[in-house]
């Protein structure tokens, strides 16, 4: 009940609203409303979603689970944005291991196998 509850939640709310939100919730469901919020703005405004990330927004225990959740999707939607963002993201020394990580895993599943050996190649 409450994961349907953090679904319809998701599709409204974006950014800090839902972020304090997510924090409130027991681990695995804040992860679950972290996750659809940012496929949904990966859809809606990625540019944004992406700036939100950046911005350091994101409360560490949700991290992982935004980044992977919005680099998956828009990859699937958007893989030559999405390879731009990743590669900017994954240049950057202060991701910290997990997320660059995720994002290569995403790359993985969502784009054929040349382009995603591509962003893997990033992170050497």
């Amino acid at each position: 009940m409450l994961g349907v509850v953090a679904e319809r939640f998701a599709q409204n709310y974006q950014g800090a609203d839902a972020m304090k939100w997510a924090q409130q919730l027991p681990p695995a469901y804040g992860e679950r409303l972290t996750r659809k919020v940012f496929e949904n703005w990966a859809n809606s405004s990625p540019q944004t979603a992406a700036d939100f990330l950046q911005s350091g927004a994101v409360p560490e225990p949700l991290r992982t689970a935004a980044v992977s959740a919005f680099a998956h999707q828009s990859f699937t939607v958007a893989p030559d944005a999405a390879t731009k963002w990743a590669s900017e993201a994954l240049a950057s020394s202060l991701a910290p291991e997990g997320e660059r990580m995720a994002i290569v895993r995403a790359a993985r599943v969502a784009l054929p196998p040349a382009e995603a050996s591509r962003v893997s190649e990033l992170l050497r």
